[in-house]
């Protein structure tokens, strides 16, 4: 894991440093990049590796975090962005750049806490893998870019935003495995990544790239009441 901290005020970067203590031992420490300025931070990104986490203060120096996390947009649509800044003025604008939270200064340890929790839940979300084995051929998916299976006896077929995999196994097993990372099972054979549902209707859902997929009458009920918790527990 790669965490930078951009702010022009030292205290800051120290006190984000001591409350990320307790969550790591010494064999696991992140790399924790120190920068002052969005220019740093932009620089970076040209001639380095994205960073997976990003403190980044608002005002400083001629360009301001706003601008800075809109230039990493572009390169680094994963970067967790937690804006820092005493200006509140600035809570719109953060969160139009996607950032995870917008907390104000001085820090405080309890409103830390949650949001790293966040931030690393997020992470985690983010990087675990899928394995898919099809013939002679291997690719290993990050199971967040996974918008849905369908599967068909011992034949699935994964789907992202852009590309679809085959693969031998059961449906059923799959619902196992990603249950835990918010997939949902809406029809025998189907299991969609509730993060990208648009629109949970009487018969269908819709995803976010317009596919339509059915529900069964016999699985909406659960399945509705599934989602309606994952809704009301989404803190990403």
């Amino acid at each position: 894991m790669k965490i930078c901290i951009c702010d022009d005020d030292i205290t800051v970067h120290n006190e984000i440093k001591e409350f990320m203590l307790p969550y790591f031992n010494e064999n696991d420490y992140p790399s924790v990049a120190v920068l002052k300025s969005g220019e740093e931070l932009v620089a970076h990104y040209s001639t380095s590796d994205p960073f997976d986490i990003i403190f980044l203060d608002i005002k400083m120096g001629r360009m301001n975090g706003i601008d800075t996390a809109a230039e990493i947009r572009k390169i680094d649509p994963d970067a967790i962005i937690v804006f820092i800044s005493g200006y509140k003025e600035y809570v719109f604008d953060a969160f139009r750049c996607e950032a995870l939270h917008f907390m104000t200064k001085p820090l405080r340890k309890l409103e830390f806490d949650d949001v790293f929790e966040r931030a690393l839940h997020k992470y985690t979300n983010q990087n675990n893998k899928y394995p898919v084995c099809w013939r002679n051929h291997r690719d290993v998916l990050r199971i967040s870019d996974i918008t849905y299976i369908e599967g068909y006896r011992r034949r699935l077929k994964v789907h992202t935003l852009t590309q679809t995999y085959e693969h031998v196994g059961k449906i059923s097993s799959v619902q196992t495995q990603l249950q835990p990372h918010g997939f949902l099972r809406i029809h025998q054979g189907f299991v969609v990544n509730m993060h990208y549902i648009k629109t949970f209707g009487s018969k269908s859902v819709t995803l976010t790239d317009g596919t339509c997929i059915c529900i069964s009458g016999r699985r909406r009920p659960e399945a509705l009441q599934m989602y309606d918790k994952f809704i009301q527990n989404w803190k990403w």
